[in-house]
């Protein structure tokens, strides 16, 4: 579990100001995206401080999904998302980047489990194709 957040209100701060962790390069996508995911936390009720590694990338991939159909995945309520309605490989470039965008709101230890959770996933839905 997340270590130092205490809750949904750190990791949402964290997730908007994601745009310094990635100063090389244009980050607009990266910011909408952690803008989104803060949304969503909140309102599923994740706080960070039960947060797990597997939970957090799972979420994120739902979020994405949620973007590319411009809808959310369970109560079908149109998003007021920026990124609604993008080729599918803004998306796909998004998903790549969780283990980097947890690693730079995270704690090294978290991340770190992030990253093979992410790992686990994607070989699972390799594997299942």
């Amino acid at each position: 579990m997340v270590s130092g957040s205490k809750n949904i209100i750190i990791l949402g701060c964290a997730m908007l100001e994601i745009n310094g962790h990635f100063p090389n390069e244009n980050t607009d996508h990266i910011f909408k995206y952690g803008k989104y995911l803060a949304l969503h936390f909140k309102k599923n009720k994740i706080e960070g401080n039960r947060l797990k590694a597997r939970q957090f990338v799972e979420e994120c991939i739902q979020a994405l999904d949620n973007m590319k159909n411009g809808a959310d995945g369970f109560s079908e309520v149109v998003l007021p998302c920026a990124l609604v309605g993008y080729p599918d490989i803004t998306y796909s470039m998004l998903r790549q980047r969780i283990p980097e965008i947890a690693k730079a709101i995270f704690p090294k230890e978290f991340s770190d489990h992030v990253a093979i959770a992410y790992e686990k996933i994607e070989k699972e839905r390799l594997t299942a194709q």
